[in-house]
């Protein structure tokens, strides 16, 4: 729902549906009602909307994507609309994430504030579609065509700061979000609101669109491998240097070119598979699961093995902020290992020192006994994985998990020759594991479910779905 109060001379529309504020009809339907409430009521001046719990409306509310109640009136276009044409000043107040038709409903509103950590973003494109709600038209019109395109065909998030710098954000205030916020709409009570629409603004670097969109489509092409969202995208946002009314129509038509392509159901339903994974249940006792089994903290990780494989896990760890001892026994092979993993992090990062600071390498077994977790990473020999079992066991702390990057091998065969066989799994990682978001966890017929739970978690945190 979207709950109304008022302060005063100030009206609140407190979005309140759990977890991610998401637009279902019903929270349409009352924020809708609630800026029509507020602006035929003369004692209120301006209006704020907020996320009540831990965010911001976080987009649409994808359970309804390919249902009816997609489009059931009001529909997002029309509650934005509503917030765009308001004659009283409309305030966006983030906090958390607003993303997709969250962004869009800040970006119609007439001023935006946030708190230090919120962030922003348009990632439509991941699910095979396009900011629909005027965020092709809007977003170009604040910051250009070019960083319209970089941002939404690539569906980042922005942070606060940087949201403030690109002109998204009017404020980063400290404290008591809905305070800063009623107090900062007061504070623009009687301003004119014609130069605070954006949908009246013209896209700045509009002249040069035909130069811009020309070299944006190749490198699109090239890294959307078949995608044609970001693509479509594109196009979309070329459509913002037009009049505002014709722009929202060419959104419109293409938004439903993608909506009845192959593309999109396929990628939603990526979505929810990799949703899914997260609430696991063990297949053969169903009393053990994501809500009942607690997973270890893991604040560092031992990989042994400085090969393609174990470089590339070395990577995904590092980039998650974990820290890491990387044991080869081949001081050729390890070396060349450790200047791979740098080159690799400083093609994708600015934090390249940082994370290397992380890494320590090593030929001595003994400097993994203080590790979390150990991933073993050689290549698929039984009888040399229990040698490396065996000595894993004798060298680190009894509580450390032992996880197998096997691919075929028995679990079990392995556990055996340690005395520690429930805190042995497999986590088998595809190559290279630094690009590929797949992981295979394999449990054995002892691994507890605080080992599961670990590295399903350890999954999570490293940005693989597994």
């Amino acid at each position: 729902m979207a709950e109304y109060s008022t302060y005063g001379s100030v009206a609140v529309l407190q979005v309140n549906n759990p977890p991610v504020n998401s637009f279902s009809h019903h929270v349409r339907e009352q924020l809708l009602d609630g800026i029509q409430r507020a602006q035929r009521d003369p004692a209120i001046r301006s209006i704020v909307i907020v996320g009540k719990g831990r965010t911001f409306p976080a987009g649409a509310d994808v359970r309804e994507f390919g249902t009816s109640a997609s489009g059931r009136t009001p529909t997002l276009h029309t509650g934005l609309e509503a917030v765009d044409a308001c004659t009283k000043p409309v305030v966006s107040a983030i906090h958390g994430t607003a993303l997709g038709g969250g962004f869009e409903l800040a970006l119609a509103s007439h001023y935006r504030i946030a708190v230090p950590s919120a962030k922003v973003g348009l990632p439509e494109v991941h699910l095979g579609l396009l900011p629909g709600a005027g965020g092709t038209q809007r977003l170009p019109r604040v910051v250009g065509v070019e960083k319209a395109i970089q941002i939404i065909t690539s569906g980042r998030h922005i942070n606060a700061q940087q949201a403030l710098s690109l002109g998204l954000l009017d404020k980063i205030v400290q404290g008591d979000l809905l305070k800063e916020a009623i107090s900062f709409a007061r504070s623009i009570e009687g301003r004119p609101l014609h130069d605070r629409r954006i949908s009246r603004k013209t896209v700045p670097d509009a002249e040069r669109v035909d130069e811009i969109v020309a070299a944006a489509r190749k490198t699109v092409i090239r890294r959307s491998r078949g995608a044609i969202a970001p693509l479509t995208c594109v196009q979309a946002i070329q459509a913002s240097v037009l009049p505002f009314d014709r722009g929202m129509e060419r959104e419109a038509e293409l938004m439903m070119f993608l909506m009845t392509s192959w593309q999109a159901p396929a990628q939603r339903h990526a979505f929810f598979s990799e949703r899914e994974v997260r609430r696991w249940t063990h297949p053969r006792d169903k009393s053990i699961s994501h809500k009942t089994a607690k997973p270890r903290v893991i604040k560092s990780v031992g990989v042994l093995g400085a090969g393609t494989m174990g470089v590339g896990i070395t990577i995904s760890l590092l980039q998650a902020g974990l820290k890491v001892v990387l044991l080869e026994v081949n001081k050729k092979q390890l070396d060349g290992a450790v200047k791979a993993i740098q080159g690799t992090l400083a093609k994708k990062s600015r934090q390249t020192s940082l994370q290397m600071s992380r890494l320590s390498s090593t030929m001595d077994y003994s400097q993994l006994r203080d590790v979390d977790l150990v991933i073993e990473a050689v290549f698929e020999s039984l009888k040399l994985k229990k040698e490396i079992f065996q000595k894993l066991d004798s060298v680190t702390k009894p509580q450390a998990i032992l996880a197998s990057n096997t691919s075929g091998l028995d679990v079990d065969k392995i556990a055996a020759v340690t005395k520690r066989p429930d805190k042995v799994v497999g986590t088998h990682f595809f190559a290279p594991a630094n690009i590929m978001h797949l992981l295979e966890n394999i449990y054995g017929k002892h691994t507890s479910a605080e080992t599961i739970a670990t590295v399903m978690q350890l999954g999570t945190t490293i940005g693989k779905v597994g």
